[in-house]
C-alpha cells in the first residue's frame, strides 16, 4: 500500500505570548490532512486560511491564543489523502489545556472534471458565515500543552461534504457552490487508523483494483453519510489510508460510480489500526 506521511513546514512563528522560554511554553504544531474531494467530479481544489486561534473553550477565563494571523495560506487540499499530512505551522504557546480551535477561511476554488471552475473571488463559491473568529472546531480529546513540549494537532477537513452545490444535487451540473467546511481536530497520538484495498470484478471476471473510489467511515450502525467521521479515496493500486479517527468501531462504506458496499464493524484502537479489503458489486 502506498501511504505517506509528511510534514512540509510552511510557518514556523516565534512566540508572542509573552516570551519564548521552554519554561513558560511548549510548541503547538499543526497539520492538515485527509481533505480528499469527489474524485470523479473534482480535479482540483483549494482552499486559504488567514486566522487561526485556540483556546480553552467556551468557559475558559483566558482569552484565545493566536496561532496564525496574516497572509492567506493556500492548501491544494485535493492530494491530501491516505496519511498525506501537510504542516501548517508551528507555535509556541503558554501552557494551557486547549479544547477548541476557530479557523477563519478567506478564500476558496474548485475546478471540476468537466472543465467548469468556481472562485470567491468572482462569487461563484459562497464563504461560510463566522465572522472574524472562524468556524469553531472542537478538538476531540483537550490538548494539554505542557513545559518545553511538541503537542501536534491534526486537522480534517472533509471535503466530500464541504463544497455543496446551489440550486441542484449534482455538482457537474451547479452553477454556483456554497463552501460548508467540515471539520475534526485530534491529537494524532490518541488515535487510530483504518487501512485497506478496494476491488471489483470485470466483465472477465477478474478482480482489478479500484482508483479514486470514495471511502466513508461511520459509526456503526448508521447509514447517513453525513454522519461520517472522515473520508479518504483510493490510489491507482486500490489501496486507502485513513489516520485521525477516534477509537472506536466504524462501518466502512466504499463507492464509485454509483455503486457501493460496506465493511461493517470496523474496530480502531489508539495508535492501532485496522484492515479493511472491500470488493465492489
Amino acid at each position: 500500500m502506498n501511504r505517506i506521511l509528511f510534514a512540509l513546514p510552511l510557518l514556523v512563528l516565534a512566540s508572542g505570548c509573552g516570551g519564548g522560554s521552554n519554561n513558560s511554553h511548549g510548541t503547538i504544531a499543526l497539520l492538515v490532512t485527509d481533505a480528499p474531494v469527489p474524485f470523479e467530479s473534482v480535479r482540483s481544489a483549494t482552499v486559504e486560511i488567514d486566522r487561526i486561534t485556540i483556546d480553552g473553550g467556551p468557559y475558559a477565563l483566558a482569552p484565545a491564543r493566536v496561532l496564525y494571523q496574516g497572509a492567506p495560506i493556500a492548501i491544494e487540499v485535493s492530494n491530501l489523502r491516505n496519511g498525506i499530512a501537510r504542516h501548517i505551522l508551528s507555535r509556541n504557546v503558554a501552557l494551557f489545556e486547549y479544547r477548541r480551535m476557530h479557523v477563519h477561511f478567506s478564500g476558496a476554488q474548485l475546478e471540476l472534471t468537466n472543465g467548469h471552475q468556481f472562485s470567491t473571488a468572482d462569487g461563484s463559491i459562497q464563504l461560510p458565515a463566522g465572522g472574524t473568529n472562524g468556524l469553531e472546531v472542537t478538538i476531540e480529546t483537550p490538548l494539554d500543552v505542557k513545559k518545553g513540549h511538541w503537542s501536534r494537532l491534526l486537522l480534517d477537513i472533509d471535503m466530500p461534504r464541504s463544497f455543496v452545490p446551489q440550486g441542484t444535487g449534482d455538482l457537474l451540473l451547479a452553477q454556483s457552490l456554497s463552501f460548508e467546511p467540515l471539520m475534526h481536530a485530534v491529537r494524532p497520538g490518541m488515535t487510530g487508523e483504518v487501512r485497506g484495498v478496494v476491488s471489483q470484478a470485470n466483465a472477465q471476471g477478474e478482480i482489478l483494483p479500484v482508483v479514486d473510489a470514495t471511502l466513508y467511515f461511520l459509526p456503526a450502525g448508521t447509514e447517513d453519510l453525513n454522519m461520517a467521521a472522515g473520508s479518504t479515496g483510493t490510489e491507482a493500486d486500490g489501496s486507502f489510508a485513513k489516520i485521525g479517527l477516534q477509537p472506536g468501531t466504524y462501518d466502512v462504506v466504499a463507492m464509485k460510480a454509483g455503486v457501493a458496499t460496506t465493511y461493517p464493524a470496523c474496530l480502531v484502537g489508539v495508535g492501532g489500526y485496522c484492515v479493511v479489503d472491500l470488493l465492489l458489486p
